[in-house]
Order: C-alpha cells, then structure tokens, then sequence
C-alpha cells in the first residue's frame, strides 16, 4: 500500500503545521518523522489515519484520494501506537481477550502462544497479564502496546514516540526487533537515536 502527501497545507487556528508538504511512502519502507515540538509529526499520523482532514492538498491511498472506503481498508492494515498508550481501564489479560475477541482479530487464532514469546523478548514477566493496567509504568504500558501491535499482524506500523519511557539497553531491543522485521511499513516519530540506525531507515524532517 502507498501513501502520498502531495501539496498538503494545515493550519491550526492562525498556526501553519504544513505548507505544501508532499512525499510518498511504499510499501515496506521506514521512514523517521524528525522535528521539533510543535512541527506536526502526531498530527501527520492522524491525517494519514482519518482522524483529521487537510485544509488544501491531497493525501492518496494507491494513487486514490482519500475517501471513508479508503481509509476505513486503510485503517484495518496499521498498527497505530500513540504518545500516551491508554487500553482502558482493567486486568491486562482481559483488555487482550477484549481486544482479541473483536470481528477484525478473530483470524489471529494463535496469539496467546505469540504473546507468551513476546513478553520475555521485552522483559516483561507473565504476571503482568493479571495487573490492572491503570497500575503499570509508563515503559511497562508502551512495551505492551508495541507487543499487542505485534500480534494484530498488520502490514504498516505508526510509531510515535514507542520507546520514549524507556532506558537505553530497551530501546535497543525494539529497535532490533523492528530491523528484522522485512514484512512491513514503519513510519516512526521518535527523538531516540536508536531509530536512526535501523537498516535502510531514511529521514523525513519537518520544520515549520
């Protein structure tokens, strides 16, 4: 799947996020959103996902312009993780059930297996599952929204800031996970340097 920003302008109130802003992403690339606060990285997320609209310009889905049909197939192929992970409220293992148990993730009959290899693999211990989520740390919530991305088995991944509460030797860890994985699009937010070395990673800077 392709997505093109071709010519988008933005505005926030009398702030300017993008002034014809264009760039496409195939399928399987990695791309590093970089800029500073403020320069509309979460906001492009949100526009490639539907969750906001361009004031001009266009955003293309295979050379289609965006329309609800779109986005909607769009939207079932990402895993999209936020600044601030929020699952809702709860043992962990039954928001996971919940999650899995909607019409989209039935087809992930494996994913309890996949799931008790993950945790090790992003030091988590097996009793997180029976902690109330409200309860976990910051890094504890994003290591698991990174592992639930994982189990969705989606073709693209929107990333922004996922190792932002983590130390040094945990970021390296998802970031290696991330470099073996050939089978996906990531689109990454992130000031961690560790992003930067992934195989093949290209830059996009936006600046206001």
């Amino acid at each position: 799947m392709t997505i093109q920003f071709k010519n988008v302008f933005k505005r926030y109130d009398k702030k300017i996020i993008f002034d014809d802003l264009s760039f496409q992403i195939r399928a399987g690339a990695r791309i590093l959103f970089l800029g500073p606060s403020g320069t509309g990285k979460t906001t492009l997320f949100q526009l490639i996902l539907g969750f906001d609209t361009v004031d001009s310009g266009e955003i293309l889905i295979d050379g289609e312009p965006v329309n609800p049909l779109l986005i909607n197939d769009l939207r079932k192929k990402v895993a999209y993780i936020p600044q601030i992970v929020e699952l809702g409220q709860g043992i962990v293992k039954d928001i996971l059930d919940e999650l899995m148990s909607f019409q989209a993730n039935t087809r992930l009959t494996h994913w309890q297996e996949k799931l008790t290899a993950l945790l090790p693999k992003f030091n988590l211990e097996a009793h997180i599952l029976e902690q109330q989520f409200s309860m976990l740390s910051g890094g504890e919530k994003q290591r698991l929204a990174i592992i639930i991305a994982i189990l969705l088995e989606r073709e693209i991944f929107l990333l922004d800031e996922p190792t932002a509460a983590l130390d040094t030797a945990l970021k390296q860890k998802i970031t290696h996970y991330f470099s073996e994985r050939t089978d996906a699009t990531l689109l990454i937010i992130s000031h961690d340097v560790e992003w930067r070395q992934l195989d093949g990673i290209k830059t996009i800077n936006l600046t206001q």
